[in-house]
């Protein structure tokens, strides 16, 4: 492979066999290069596709990029994917480490973001989470900063965004339909008008987008306990009958059993944003 573009010391273009343009990390790997020079196999440390749509994002990105900061995306990504027992979207390497290089930034300078999805991606992505809270650790070993909960799901949600990108990609306009549906049936069914700009109806729609999510790809809870359910849904008859409209409604699409965990969880959901003050 030859040199196309250098972005920096530590990372260059080139393209594959195929002729797809791709970008290879490895430390020194444009050291003392220029464009046309062949590259060294043994300096390629990791390789990943620069996608058509954001190639000149992407290319900036890790021109930017500490090269020690890659390593650290890199070490948490290979865990990743061995644990979760899947290939994560090459993309993710650079969003990732983008992510980190800006978290390490606003740690040293004690600003804190909180997450608002926090309790979504701690109860339905428990073992990206985990593995979020894993990263904070190595990264205080590594960095000696300490990292929020609010942190780790963040880490975690690029994880969860890695996984299903492809999935994603391929049934993005089903997803986007399924969604709208949703929304609508509770806008009926409770008669409610949504504040857009609200943080409760973005929290609200990103629920119903995971749950669509986890839908079209059968990852949806399975866990049952009928007496807690059945005090739940006494309490809250009329959001959980919407929550029932919306189960016929997925199951007609998917042919995917929602269980009561998932529908309580619905039931919640449409409870806060039924009862939001205006």
């Amino acid at each position: 492979m030859k040199i196309i573009k250098i972005l920096n010391n530590n990372a260059v273009g080139s393209v594959d066999e195929n002729e797809q343009e791709i970008i290879l990390l490895g430390k020194g790997i444009g050291f003392n290069k220029r464009v046309g020079d062949t590259i060294n196999q043994d300096t390629v440390e990791q390789v990943f596709f620069s996608p058509t749509h954001k190639k000149a994002q992407y290319e900036k990105l890790v021109s930017e990029i500490p090269y020690k900061i890659l390593g650290y995306a890199d070490t948490i990504i290979s865990k990743a994917s061995k644990r979760l027992g899947k290939r994560l979207n090459d993309s993710v390497y650079i969003t990732l480490s983008d992510h980190l290089n800006y978290a390490i930034e606003r740690a040293r300078e004690g600003i804190d973001i909180k997450n608002t999805l926090l309790w979504e991606i701690q109860r339905y992505y428990k073992e990206e989470y985990q593995l979020g809270l894993e990263a904070i650790e190595y990264l205080y070993e590594q960095e000696q900063i300490e990292l929020s909960n609010d942190e780790a799901g963040f880490i975690a949600l690029h994880l969860v965004n890695a996984e299903m990108e492809d999935m994603e990609a391929n049934r993005s306009l089903e997803i986007a339909v399924m969604v709208k549906d949703i929304l609508n049936i509770v806008r009926y069914s409770c008669n409610v008008t949504y504040d857009e700009k609200s943080v409760s109806y973005d929290r609200f729609v990103r629920h119903i987008k995971f749950f669509v999510q986890r839908s079209l790809s059968n990852q949806l809870e399975n866990k049952e306990n009928p007496n807690f359910y059945h005090d739940f849904n006494e309490k809250y008859p009329n959001e959980y009958r919407v929550s029932q409209t919306i189960q016929k409604y997925v199951e007609s699409r998917t042919n995917i059993t929602i269980l009561e965990e998932e529908l309580m969880y619905l039931t919640l959901h449409i409870l806060i944003i039924t009862r939001q003050k205006p």
